[in-house]
């Protein structure tokens, strides 16, 4: 944290690739799915999702000397610290929760049906709900990465 401090423009250049990953939702925001290849027609939740998630999480945690060991953790001590308004949270903490929820779930479909592990969702494979959960947890981290 002290590095980051005598250097800020640290922060700016490890927060640039992660703020450029492309949120998976269009302009009526239906999804945005993979066009070809093993992962037609799927996104992948780990890399427009979770990734961009913890990593501000942990950014702004940086630049707010607030230690944590999870990302749970470490909104709430920014809740805490002020950072983070306590409505907002709420957004943040659901969305890190979904995502994980459609990982795990996803990952154990996969064993079932004998594939290989994967961060990635077929939404066509979603029920209505599932859909609109999803689509709510990518448009929070679209809202907290700005």
């Amino acid at each position: 944290m002290d590095q980051f401090e005598r250097n800020p423009a640290a922060l700016r250049l490890l927060a640039q690739p992660i703020v450029e990953i492309p949120v998976p939702l269009g302009f009526f925001k239906n999804f945005v799915v993979e066009k070809n290849g093993k992962y037609k027609n799927t996104v992948n939740i780990k890399v427009n999702g979770l990734l961009v998630l913890t990593t501000c999480v942990k950014l702004l945690a940086f630049h707010a000397r607030v230690a944590g060991t999870n990302t749970l953790e470490r909104i709430r001590k920014l809740v805490e610290k002020g950072i983070i308004p306590a409505d907002r949270s709420e957004f943040i903490e659901q969305a890190f929760e979904t995502f994980l929820g459609f990982k795990i779930h996803n990952n154990l479909l996969n064993l079932d049906e004998g594939r290989d592990f994967s961060n990635n969702v077929n939404p066509a494979n979603l029920t209505t709900r599932q859909k609109q959960l999803l689509k709510d947890s990518f448009l929070a981290v679209r809202r907290y990465r700005r």
